[in-house]
């Protein structure tokens, strides 16, 4: 916000300072509409310190490094020393395939093989294994969830979805689906094993086995590395994105087909936009 404001060195020292005041997210929100919220949370925190920095608050200039500040509070870290130049998380972005947590993706794409691989049926299912690290399952904690917060977050319940559902997208996540005693009694056959040794971490940490058990006793297994769109996988290109964009907004039947063509122009040239406020307008309260 402050390089986008043209704030200088100072100002921008100062908004660090005002946005160490107001750092947001706690992990047990998952399956909560508060999770959704948060990011938000934190890019409004940040402007607002930016704003406040602009208009001369201040905030102490040193509050990331010593003692009682920033690093030493969060990460035990008082020196605050990082390694500037590499690695830094806001390059490491992922888009979404499905609508619901990322750490499930990996699980249905390879569930969705198995099942177009060898035609399996709802009805000749047994029972499907997941198996996850710590981490995830910390994360994907949902059973039987009982809201649409907590479908996304339920390996369960996308199991169920990819049976049930063609394509799996936004209606799949819902209150109704959640609560529906077809789907409640469909996910008894999802079972998540934990695996306690393994690495820790998200999408990068291990590869994650699922085993379908059929009812006559065939086994089916694979083991999912990765899913399109994420950080590392570059088989979700510009036009992936904009084909869900439009299924989405298909979906929510908000704006018109040429507004949503003018919205699609803007954005994907956004490096070449001078000014942002008509892109602003159509995605402002659309009618």
């Amino acid at each position: 916000a402050s390089k986008l404001m043209g704030l200088d060195v100072g100002q921008t020292t100062m908004a660090i300072s005002l946005a160490a005041s107001q750092a947001a997210g706690i992990l047990k929100q998952t399956g909560s509409g508060a999770h959704i919220v948060e990011a938000g949370f934190s890019g409004r925190n940040g402007i607002c310190a930016a704003e406040l920095a602009s208009m001369g608050y201040t905030g102490q200039p040193d509050i990331l490094e010593g003692s009682h500040g920033f690093g030493y509070l969060w990460a035990d870290t008082p020196e605050f020393d990082l390694a500037l130049g590499d690695g830094y998380r806001i390059y490491a972005v992922g888009i979404k395939k499905y609508p619901c947590c990322f750490f499930k993706h990996r699980n249905m794409d390879g569930l969705l093989e198995l099942i177009r691989e060898h035609k399996i049926k709802w009805i000749d299912v047994a029972n499907i294994d997941h198996g996850i690290n710590v981490t995830h399952a910390q994360i994907l904690k949902y059973a039987q969830p009982t809201s649409a917060e907590e479908a996304r977050f339920s390996l369960p319940h996308c199991t169920v979805a990819c049976f049930f559902d063609a394509p799996v997208f936004l209606g799949s996540f819902s209150d109704e689906k959640a609560t529906d005693p077809r789907w409640h009694e469909a996910r008894k056959k999802v079972s998540v094993t934990v695996h306690q040794d393994w690495p820790k971490g998200g999408v990068e940490a291990f590869d994650s086995p699922i085993t379908i058990t059929m009812k006559d006793g065939t086994v089916f297994s694979k083991l999912c590395h990765d899913s399109p769109g994420e950080p590392d996988n570059s088989r979700f290109g510009i036009n992936e994105v904009l084909a869900k964009f439009g299924k989405c907004m298909d979906f929510a039947k908000v704006f018109s087909d040429r507004e949503l063509k003018e919205i699609e122009s803007l954005v994907v040239g956004m490096d070449e936009v001078k000014d942002i406020s008509k892109l602003a307008a159509l995605l402002t309260f659309p009618q």
